[in-house]
């Protein structure tokens, strides 16, 4: 794997390696070579290299991201689950106060012997519990997961 170093920094450390006294062919070879080095480094080209520290940065925004979409994610599961609980209370709400006044309807015609309306009555009792059966899950399931249109 390449290894990428910072040009300007790696400059300045040859720079002081540079020795200022110049007495020897030693020291003159050793200025020659850091100077082509120099050289070599300044003509060569440069790497896009993300910083370590903005790396990490990156990686704890992505990890706040996704722990904030899992939080929404939760909160709209837990919205809908309380709609479709709202939704499912004010059919059954409807469907007790049908029954009820179906019921009192009844009882009115069951008094005065109106058995033709008794019987029309009972049919839209029974009629509303198929409906019941079907939007909220059955007669007696108060609490039932089916789903309410």
């Amino acid at each position: 794997m390449p290894r990428y170093v910072d040009a300007d920094l790696l400059l300045e450390q040859l720079n002081k390696k540079k020795s200022e006294v110049a007495k020897g062919k030693y020291t003159e070879g050793f200025n020659d070579a850091i100077m082509r080095v120099r050289s070599m480094i300044s003509s060569s080209a440069t790497a896009d290299v993300v910083p370590k520290s903005e790396v990490y940065k990156l990686h704890e925004v992505i990890f706040k991201k996704e722990d904030l979409m899992q939080k929404i994610a939760k909160e709209r599961n837990d919205y809908y689950d309380e709609l479709q609980y709202a939704k499912q209370e004010v059919v059954r709400e409807i469907f007790a106060e049908i029954e009820q006044q179906l019921r009192g309807l009844f009882d009115f015609f069951r008094q005065d012997d109106c058995i033709r309306e008794s019987s029309a009555i009972m049919l839209a009792i029974s009629e509303i519990a198929e409906l019941k059966k079907k939007y909220i899950g059955g007669v007696n399931n108060e609490n039932s997961n089916c789903n309410v249109r």
